[in-house]
């Protein structure tokens, strides 16, 4: 189940595209993001061609997530005062094993609804075999 309000969104500040060897882009984007009632942390996110990317400073070290698109279970937008990271909206994104990963936007609450309009492009959940 994908769920997602859609906007318009364009000229984003806190994003940025990078190209691989490859010719293959990735968009980058400014976020906080919270994995399962951890401490939040600040960094980018990453969209690839399978997966997203989480990369950030957690207090004392790097912190890396990685997660498959076909391991998404569901993708929805989440305006609740109580579900907001840093005041901002949240993208709550739900693993088919029930983990939870919300994402904010560090500078512009519309990086949120851009970000689940590119999931919503991707195959997301698992493949028919």
């Amino acid at each position: 189940m994908r769920s997602f309000s859609p906007s318009s969104i364009s000229g984003a500040d806190d994003e940025t595209s990078r190209c691989e060897d490859d010719n293959a882009c990735v968009d980058s984007y400014g976020v906080v993001w919270k994995k399962d009632g951890r401490e939040p942390v600040a960094g980018k996110l990453e969209l690839d061609a399978d997966r997203l990317r989480l990369e950030g400073n957690d207090r004392d070290h790097l912190t890396v997530y990685v997660l498959a698109y076909r391991d998404l279970a569901t993708v929805r937008i989440n305006r609740d005062l109580a579900d907001r990271l840093d005041g901002q909206p949240t993208l709550l994104l739900e693993r088919s094993n029930g983990d939870e990963l919300r994402i904010a936007s560090l500078a512009q609450a519309g990086i949120v609804s851009e970000i689940a309009e590119r999931l919503a492009t991707f195959e997301i959940g698992p493949r028919a075999a």
